[in-house]
């Protein structure tokens, strides 16, 4: 994968390529197969650069359905201005979501961070299907 140079050119082309941010690295491998790696502790501004990246998700070549992997395992900890910033983000792309996420897998953070990370989409209530996981080798 080639690393995209803004997250503009990201969202604009994003299969094959992949952006960072401070907390947060976003891909896509093909247009079957997306996903992000998340560390350290994610400010309300990280969380907007991250939406911004997750913008991949309405790109046309995505739109016959896609899996992501989400790996949170390297998250301390986070702002709750943050975890508003994706929950509302999720709560207005649900839709949109539920058409193109064929399987959706999220390797978590023990404790109460991994308790948060876990339990943020099963609330706000997807159709497609989600499995946690605590290590990679699950």
């Amino acid at each position: 994968m080639k690393r995209a140079r803004s997250i503009e050119d990201f969202v604009a082309e994003p299969v094959g390529r992949y952006q960072i941010g401070r907390t947060h690295l976003v891909w896509c491998h093909s247009p079957t197969l997306c996903g992000s790696i998340h560390w350290g502790r994610p400010s309300d501004a990280d969380a907007a650069a991250l939406v911004r990246r997750l913008e991949l998700s309405v790109h046309p070549a995505l739109a016959g359905g896609f899996d992501n992997i989400i790996d949170a395992r390297a998250m301390e900890s986070f702002d709750w201005p943050a975890f508003g910033v994706v929950s509302d983000y999720v709560r207005r792309r649900l839709m949109t979501l539920n058409r193109r996420l064929r399987k959706h897998a999220i390797l978590v953070p023990p404790g109460l961070v991994g308790a948060i990370v876990a339990g943020l989409l099963p609330l706000l209530g997807p159709s497609y299907p989600i499995r946690l996981f605590a290590t990679a080798e699950e």
